[in-house]
């Protein structure tokens, strides 16, 4: 299954239109979202897209109004999971594959998630770099940013990962 992998909107609606027409282009059946939707119309211009790949996310430490988050998608129908527990972590199975979703960049923590080897692929973000790379067998993707603002600088260095279950790897595209 290829696999959307996005984090970090940050209501960067511009950037979040090419993000999923990219999915929409590389015939993504289903998409991670590793954290930081922000705000609550987010949700509204996802419906507005007609983007009806279901989206699995996150919560990140920056969604402003999580109660009206989660009433639009109610409202709209839009196809968007957070966990009911867990705001930064949450765990999932694709075709046979264990996957990590950690919004977050406690270096010990990935680490940890990593070295446990319980997961087939760690996906994480808030850290808005892309990275990806394999360690003792295990995947780590981190998609980077959907908003475009690294390091205090806006850097137009956008960027997603798309991953494919099948093969276990994944691509960074920047946008």
């Amino acid at each position: 299954m290829i696999i959307g992998v996005f984090s970090d909107i940050h209501d960067n609606l511009i950037n979040l239109k090419k993000a999923l027409d990219i999915f929409k282009n590389e015939k993504v059946e289903k998409v991670i979202f590793s954290g930081d939707l922000v705000s609550p119309f987010v949700i509204d211009f996802i419906k507005s897209e007609k983007f009806g790949i279901p989206i699995i996310a996150i919560r990140g430490n920056n969604e402003g109004d999580i109660y009206r988050i989660m009433q639009r998608i109610k409202v709209t129908g839009v196809n968007f999971v957070y966990p009911e527990k867990n705001l930064y972590f949450s765990e999932l199975e694709i075709e046979g594959r264990k996957i990590a979703i950690y919004h977050g960049d406690v270096p010990q923590i990935t680490e940890c998630l990593i070295l446990s080897k319980k997961y087939e692929v760690v996906i994480t973000g808030h850290n808005h770099e892309a990275k990806i790379e394999t360690t003792n067998g295990v995947l780590h993707v981190n998609p980077g940013t959907v908003c475009g603002f690294q390091k205090g600088l806006i850097t137009n260095k956008a960027s997603l990962g798309i991953y494919d279950s099948k093969n276990n790897n994944a691509r960074i595209i920047y946008f």
